[in-house]
């Protein structure tokens, strides 16, 4: 099967492709704000058909659920759209459904995969109710093929509501060494180390920092300012294994607990200790009103003592009560190695040590995630019809085979009938000339070619796999492995991947079609990738 060779709902009936759409802030996310009303919203149709679509009165009805906008009495077409449409509201009595209806007033003309953007000025979403999700329904009527078949029908989409009033800004800079994890206006991650001697009695010390990655302040409440409550960061742990305990009890009581913290400042790298906060072992209290401009961090001094079941752990920093942003977690994943090695008596201790989060950036600033048993999400941006190398990473090469599966099981995502993918690998690197080198691979997929292509770069144990375009992932892995910060994964394209000075550079293209051993819809394969 060609790549090129789209998948519609029927070919005998290609209108059954219909449109798509997206309903997004101006800015780019696809959420609506609780602070940052009013707002301009975009309303994004794309021609999933094989044939130009064509119309002269096109209507779109948006139908929002009671409670969701207010002040609807201030929307208004954008004046980029006044040109093209003409807007109404339908039944905006309290406890009722409200329905834009937009009807062009223009001819024009979409060929396949072509968009349409309506821009509407003045959307408020209504502060009852806090942060929470809805459903917008999306009903298109009065587009033709040129064979005069009607392209009509409906989407449902999804729409946070939120409290911020910005999307989550570029991953973090700072932080050099140690995991990182995201949440809100905050990156966090560990510095100077991240590796905790699991021996019972060793007390080890980790340094976390907290840096504000948004493009705006945010500002740190006291007690007086937000009601009664005043802007705090929790500290805790949770192990992998029902009713399994990290941590033995230390002299203070507790198994992980904070021993101190400091102010930074980006402007003039100043440094304030405690910098108005109370420490309560495993709470960070604001006790006097400050705020952390883009670019300054809290640095946090952590304490723990553990001598765990092997497993899975968390280090959990929940912060809470911040004026313009949600409540949220800084998740860190640690790996619970065996508890000690004895031999003739000696104690050997291993170490505990705290992995990348679910999802994080590297030192460069590229956004990666890092794996153990939970399915991630991923994107790969570009076009629909090319494929993009896409790295993944083997972060226990020593140990054993790299086992992972990439997986999209729902043919919805992204469009009606988009197509499935399930996909299992195995794999491992000769690392720069250790040898026994191997790939398994296994797919099964439907609708489109999803992976067209496999390849290991084998003076690192790198993995690339050609995946298609404008399409959303899945993926996990048997033990450590990492989506590659080596991908940029919003625009994708060429890759290489460098060794220093010692050469051996290798570029992996942007294939257009899948390789011959790929271009089915099931690939049961075993080789030696080059």
């Amino acid at each position: 099967m060609s790549a090129d060779k789209s998948f519609y709902a029927s070919r005998a009936h290609p209108e059954s492709a219909g449109l798509s759409a997206t309903l997004r802030h101006a800015g780019g996310w696809p959420a609506l704000s609780i602070t940052g009303s009013p707002q301009t919203v975009e309303l994004t149709l794309v021609n999933r058909t094989p044939l130009p679509v064509t119309t002269g009165s096109a209507t779109l009805r948006l139908q929002f659920r009671p409670g969701v906008l207010r002040d609807t009495d201030q929307i208004a077409l954008a004046p980029e759209s006044e040109a093209q449409w003409v807007l109404a509201l339908e039944d905006v009595r309290p406890g009722k459904d409200v329905t834009l209806v937009m009807v062009g007033v223009s001819s024009f003309t979409l060929a396949p995969g072509a968009a349409l953007t309506v821009r509407l000025d003045g959307i408020s979403a209504a502060p009852e109710g806090g942060s929470r999700a809805t459903n917008v329904d999306l009903s298109y009527s009065d587009f033709f093929h040129p064979s005069g078949t009607e392209v009509a029908g409906a989407r449902l989409i999804h729409l946070p509501v939120l409290r911020r009033h910005a999307p989550a800004s570029p991953p973090i800079k700072d932080i050099r060494t140690g995991a990182v994890a995201l949440s809100g206006p905050f990156s966090a991650g560990f510095v100077g180390g991240n590796q905790v001697v699991n021996d019972g009695f060793t007390l080890n010390t980790l340094t976390l920092r907290i840096v504000n990655t948004a493009r705006h302040s945010v500002p740190l409440a006291a007690t007086s300012e937000v009601g009664d409550g005043a802007t705090e960061i929790h500290l805790g742990f949770r192990a992998g294994k029902l009713g399994a305990q990290w941590g033995l009890v230390s002299e203070r009581g507790d198994h992980v607990g904070i021993a101190s913290v400091t102010d930074f400042r980006a402007a003039d790298d100043h440094s304030q200790p405690h910098g108005g906060w109370q420490v309560d072992n495993h709470t960070l209290r604001r006790v006097s009103p400050g705020t952390l401009e883009p670019g300054d961090y809290v640095e946090i001094v952590i304490e723990v003592q553990t001598q765990a079941e092997p497993g899975q752990a968390q280090l959990i920093l929940t912060y809470e009560n911040l004026r313009h942003s949600d409540d949220g977690d800084l998740v860190l994943l640690a790996t619970l190695g065996s508890v000690v090695d004895s031999t003739d008596g000696v104690t050997i201790a291993r170490a505990l040590t705290v992995e990348a989060p679910i999802t994080g950036a590297d030192f460069a600033s590229q956004s990666h995630q890092a794996m153990s048993l939970t399915p991630q999400t991923f994107t790969v941006g570009g076009d629909i019809d090319a494929f993009y190398p896409v790295v993944f990473e083997d972060l226990d090469w020593m140990n054993s085979a790299f086992k992972f599966q990439i997986m999209r099981p729902y043919t919805h995502i992204d469009s009606d009938w988009h197509g499935t993918l399930m996909a299992e690998v195995s794999c491992h690197s000769s690392n720069y000339g250790h040898g026994s080198e191997f790939a398994r691979i296994r797919v099964a997929q439907a609708g489109r070619i999803f992976l067209a292509g496999f390849a290991n770069y084998h003076r690192r144990p790198y993995h690339v796999a050609w995946l298609r375009g404008a399409t959303t992932y899945k993926w996990r892995s048997q033990g450590p492995g990492l989506l590659s910060p080596l991908n940029n994964l919003t625009v994708p394209g060429p890759l290489t991947i460098t060794f220093g000075d010692h050469g051996g550079d290798s570029t992996y293209d942007v294939k257009t079609s899948p390789d011959p051993e790929f271009d089915k819809f099931y690939v049961k394969f075993e080789y030696e990738p080059g």
